[in-house]
């Protein structure tokens, strides 16, 4: 009897012998990524460049009278029990938050970048904006402080209402009484950092917040880190153009709603 072979998909195929090209060892690659961020006493040393006159003037616009601020005292409560208190909060209720508290925040958020990471001398500073809609001593509106100056200089107006949560993609963070915004010069990490610029950029806004949001309990308010505005509905307000300066993430502040479900 003859044996007819099997035709179609069902039959048998013979193996493939060609072959599948090994990946790269996963320790390898980390290696060869710290290798190319690392950087050397000579990086360190070099200067910084010169500002971007278009982002700077985009940022804070020639002629734009800043609103000087002084910092709140140091409150002296134990970090032990500020650390107890820290606790996501969405919610706030309508007391105005005090312009010196906030002031105090970014500060801190901003002199702990500086002491962590170099980078701020060699033209790669993080920039902070605040979005103020009760803040007492501000009018409600969009600003950038300076550290070095201790002011806020206005940007643009804020939308009420229901525009408002236009702005956010967590609606329940539209109506904060105070909104801290970390950016940072994305190209210039790049360029410093290479592959590791965008990483590292990100770890020195999230320890900013968290600094930020330390210095907010330890005065007697709450809060909760998020994402951040819409950069669609950021940009018209500022021109951040999501390479030279790039959205990071946020902080949102205020006295906690009586009754609110922290998480």
């Amino acid at each position: 009897m003859e044996m007819k072979h099997a035709t179609g998909p069902s039959a048998l195929r013979e193996p493939d012998s060609r072959r599948i090209p090994l990946l790269p060892d996963h320790g390898n690659v980390l290696r060869e990524l710290q290798s190319r961020s690392r950087l050397s006493d000579e990086d360190l040393m070099v200067p910084a460049p010169a500002s971007d006159p278009a982002l700077r003037a985009a940022l804070a616009p020639a002629g734009a009278n800043g609103i000087s601020a002084v910092s709140a005292p140091p409150s002296g409560t134990p970090l032990e029990t500020v650390l107890r208190r820290r606790k996501s909060v969405r919610a706030y209720d309508g007391e105005p938050v005090p312009v010196e508290v906030i002031t105090s925040v970014v500060q801190q958020a901003a002199a702990f970048d500086r002491s962590a990471w170099p980078d701020h001398e060699a033209g790669a500073g993080l920039e902070f904006l605040v979005a103020a809609r009760s803040v007492a001593g501000l009018r409600q509106g969009l600003y950038l402080y300076s550290p070095d100056r201790g002011d806020f200089t206005p940007l643009a107006g804020l939308p009420d209402g229901e525009a408002a949560a236009d702005l956010v993609l967590q609606l329940e963070y539209a109506h904060a009484p105070a909104i801290v915004i970390v950016c940072g010069p994305l190209a210039a990490s790049l360029d410093r950092h290479g592959e590791h610029g965008h990483r590292l950029l990100l770890a020195r806004a999230g320890a900013a917040a968290q600094s930020a949001w330390l210095t907010a309990l330890s005065h007697g308010l709450a809060g909760s880190i998020f994402a951040g505005f819409l950069a669609a509905a950021l940009k018209p307000l500022v021109p951040v153009d999501g390479y030279r300066n790039v959205q990071l993430l946020a902080f949102s502040l205020g006295h906690e709603a009586p009754g609110h479900e922290a998480r």
